[in-house]
């Protein structure tokens, strides 16, 4: 009798351990939601000027791959832009025309520390946090992923150096820092 009990603590204990390690590693996956119809609308904080960001369809005509093409309007010029993202084993993958490749937006295994590069190495990547808050004029964000990008060439010369991108699980992209001040918003 005290054999299967002791068998059976020691089972849960390691279940226990087992649980505890993988909860300080969370799946990108719900980060990023990438369907049919999501809509996401962002407010500059520095002026009254709005980006609104639609997933319109999916295609399979980028390397025979299946991406998500989303398409991105910007209310001072009423340019739009077009950019492609895919999901694969969790990795969330954006097509950039630059380069005519693809890099990891958001890797699958999240873990504070890690880094990653654009595939042309002018952008670095990093978890800052898993846990990370934001405070918006809107509201305030708790439980974010809190991706710092750093840009490592002068390939992206009209952009800052240093971009710190805030992730809501089941959200998406909720904000974004440079030069650690506040630069956009989610207001819808």
């Amino acid at each position: 009798m005290t054999t299967k009990l002791i068998v059976i603590l020691a089972g849960v204990l390691l279940l226990t351990c087992k649980a505890t390690k993988k909860s300080s590693i969370i799946s990108s996956r719900s980060y990023y939601p990438l369907e049919v119809g999501h809509f996401w609308k962002y407010q500059f904080y520095s002026s009254k000027e709005t980006q609104s960001v639609k997933i319109i369809e999916t295609t399979d005509k980028i390397n025979r791959r299946k991406y998500f093409k989303i398409i991105r309007k910007y209310s001072w010029n009423n340019r739009e832009t077009q950019d492609f993202a895919r999901n694969e084993d969790g990795n969330i993958y954006s097509y950039d025309n630059k380069t005519n490749d693809e890099s990891i937006l958001i890797p699958s295994v999240l873990e504070v520390g890690k880094t990653w590069f654009q595939t042309d190495k002018s952008w670095r990547y990093e978890i800052v946090s898993i846990n990370a808050v934001l405070e918006t004029p809107k509201i305030i964000y708790d439980s974010l992923l809190h991706i710092k990008a750093t840009q490592l060439t002068k390939r992206d010369a009209d952009k800052l150096s240093v971009h710190d991108l805030f992730y809501k699980k089941g959200k998406g992209l909720v904000g974004t820092m440079g030069d650690g001040k506040l630069m956009t918003y989610l207001i819808n």
